[in-house]
């Protein structure tokens, strides 16, 4: 109502401001809801391939480090076996050598003994 008294023409009810509504920005809200369910379908297609490459990634990461791990054990055993190898031959030379300076450590004592025999 004006504040004249006077009524300013058949009052609307709720209804029809939904269908003047519709009739009004229904085109866009469709277009709208279209574009948002292509996005989320989009969203899901990606997650989807994301998912699936991480996977391949993570595979392929395990797979890359078991073979590290084989090859870094191996390398490891052969050179635990030429330490090995190379401490024995040490242990050789030095008994080798030890023998040869008691033998010659012995004969100075020996000859030392025969010349305090002889004075």
């Amino acid at each position: 109502m004006a504040e004249n008294g006077k009524s300013l023409g058949p009052e609307v009810n709720l209804g029809d401001l939904g269908l003047i509504r519709n009739i009004l920005v229904g085109p866009q809200m469709e277009a709208l809801q279209k574009r948002l369910d292509d996005l989320e379908a989009i969203v899901s297609e990606n997650a989807t391939s994301f998912e699936k490459r991480i996977g391949a990634a993570e595979k392929n990461g395990n797979k890359s480090v078991q073979t590290l791990q084989k090859t870094t054990d191996t390398n490891f055993e052969k050179l635990e076996k030429l330490i090995e190898k190379k401490v024995e031959q040490l242990n050789k030379r030095l008994d080798d050598s030890c023998d040869k300076e008691r033998a010659r450590i012995g004969k100075l004592l020996s000859d030392v003994g025969k010349k305090l025999l002889d004075s």
